[in-house]
C-alpha cells in the first residue's frame, strides 16, 4: 500500500515531538515529585526538632508522664498529617509512642525504621536528612514518610541526679516521626494529570500544526506537480502550475512551467518544420512534374526558331520563350537540388554565384508579393570550401 510523503512526514515529526514532550514531561514530573518529597522531608525533620526541643526538659528531669502526654498529643494531630511519633533507645526498644500498644516492644534491626541507619554503616548523628528519611506503605495502603532524629547524650544528661548516663555514651535514643504522604501523593497525582493533559494537548496541537503546514507547503504543491505532469503526459503543453512560495517546491513549479513553455515552443517549431518538409516534398514533386512540359515547350520553341529564321519579329518572340523556358528549368533544377537531401560535399565555390542562384529561386515569390530585392555583392570575394547546396539552403531560408 502506497503511503503519502506528507503522512510519513507527519508521523515522523509527530513521533519525535511526542518523544521529546513525553521525555520532558517525565523529567518535570520526577523533579516535581522529588521536590515535594524533599520539602515534606524537611518539614518532618523540623517537626522532629520541635518535638525534641519541647520534650528536652521532660527527658532531662525524667518526667515520663509529661513525655507520654506530649507524644500522644503530637501523634494525635492527624489533621497535620502526623501519623505516629515514638522514641526508642539505642537497642531498638520503644520507650514512648503515640500508639500505646507499641510501648515496650522492640524493633527489628532489618525493619523500615532501623534499616537506613544500619545499612549506611555510619553513626546516626553523622547521617544527612535524606539518609535518615524513608518511605513505606502503611497497613491501609497510604504512603508514609518516616524521619528518624538522633537524641545525643549531653553533659547535662550524664551529670543529672535523676537518671545519669555514662559520658561515654554518645547516643541515648532515636526520635521517629511518621507523617502521611497522602497530600503529597494527591498533589503528585494532580501534577501528573496536568502534565499528561498538557503533553497530550501539546502533541495534538503540534501534530495539527504540522498537518496544516505539511498540507500547505508539501501536499498541495506536490499534488499540483503530479496533476501538471499528468496533463503534460496527455499532451496538454499549455498547462501551468501555480507558484506557491519562495521555497524549493515553488522553484520546482516555476521550472516546470518554463519546461512546458519550452516544450510547447519546440513542438510548434517541430510542427512547422514538418509542414515545411511536407511543402518541400510537395514542391519537389510538382517541380519534377513541371520539368517535363517545360522540356517539351523548350524543344518546340527551338524547332520553331529554326523554321522561322526569315521572320525577325517572330524569332525575337521565340528567343524570349526559349530564354525564359531555360530560366524556368534552371529554377526548377535548383529547387530540386535544394529539396533533395544529400551528404555534404565541400569544394571551392563562389559565394556570389550561390547568392545569385538563391535569389533566382525566390525571385518569383518576391515579385508576386511586390517585394524588390537589390543585391550589393563584393566582386573580390575569394572562393571558400563549402557545400554549395547547403549554403544555398541557408540563403534561401534567410
Amino acid at each position: 500500500m502506497r503511503t503519502r510523503i506528507g503522512t510519513r512526514l507527519i508521523f515522523g515529526a509527530g513521533l519525535a515531538t511526542a518523544l521529546a514532550i513525553g521525555g520532558m514531561s517525565v523529567a518535570i514530573l520526577r523533579s516535581h515529585t522529588a521536590q515535594l518529597l524533599a520539602e515534606r522531608t524537611r518539614s518532618a525533620d523540623q517537626l522532629s526538632e520541635t518535638i525534641k526541643s519541647a520534650t528536652h526538659f521532660d527527658m532531662l528531669e525524667n518526667r515520663r508522664e509529661n513525655l507520654h502526654r506530649q507524644i500522644r498529643d503530637v501523634g494525635g494531630l492527624h489533621d497535620e498529617g502526623i501519623r505516629k511519633v515514638r522514641v526508642f533507645n539505642k537497642e531498638g526498644k520503644i520507650m514512648f509512642s503515640s500508639t500505646s500498644e507499641e510501648i515496650g516492644t522492640s524493633l527489628d534491626p532489618k525493619g523500615e525504621a532501623c534499616y537506613a541507619c544500619h545499612a549506611e554503616g555510619r553513626p546516626l548523628e553523622r547521617l544527612g536528612i535524606q539518609a535518615r528519611a524513608r518511605t513505606f506503605r502503611a497497613a491501609d495502603g497510604t504512603r508514609v514518610l518516616g524521619v528518624i532524629n538522633p537524641i545525643p547524650n549531653e553533659p547535662s544528661c550524664s551529670t543529672a541526679a535523676c537518671h545519669a548516663h555514662s559520658s561515654k555514651q554518645s547516643l541515648l535514643g532515636v526520635l521517629d516521626v511518621n507523617v502521611s504522604l497522602a497530600e503529597v501523593d494527591k498533589e503528585i497525582a494532580h501534577s501528573r494529570l496536568v502534565i499528561t493533559v498538557s503533553a497530550v494537548v501539546a502533541i495534538l496541537s503540534g501534530s495539527l500544526m504540522l498537518w496544516w503546514l505539511n498540507r500547505r507547503l508539501v501536499v498541495r504543491p506536490v499534488a499540483a506537480l503530479v496533476e501538471g505532469t499528468r496533463r503534460v503526459m496527455e499532451g496538454d503543453l499549455g498547462s501551468t502550475i501555480p507558484v506557491s512560495g519562495r521555497h524549493e517546491l515553488g522553484a520546482l513549479a516555476k521550472a516546470f512551467n518554463e519546461m512546458t513553455q519550452t516544450l510547447a515552443e519546440t513542438q510548434r517549431q517541430l510542427t512547422q518544420a514538418d509542414k515545411l518538409a511536407s511543402v518541400g516534398r510537395l514542391a519537389a514533386g510538382i517541380a519534377h512534374e513541371i520539368n517535363n512540359p517545360l522540356t517539351g515547350v523548350l524543344s518546340y520553341a527551338s524547332l520553331l526558331r529554326k523554321r522561322m529564321e526569315h521572320d525577325a519579329p517572330a524569332c525575337e518572340d521565340l528567343d524570349v520563350i526559349v530564354r525564359e523556358t531555360v530560366r524556368c528549368r534552371g529554377i526548377i533544377r535548383e529547387l530540386l537540388d535544394f529539396a533533395r537531401p544529400a551528404a555534404p560535399a565541400r569544394k571551392p565555390m563562389d559565394l556570389n554565384e550561390v547568392v545569385r542562384r538563391s535569389v533566382s529561386v525566390v525571385m518569383t515569390q518576391l515579385s508576386l508579393n511586390q517585394v524588390n530585392l537589390s543585391l550589393d555583392l563584393a566582386a573580390d570575394l575569394p572562393q571558400v570550401q563549402a557545400d554549395p547546396n547547403q549554403i544555398q539552403q541557408v540563403v534561401v531560408n534567410l
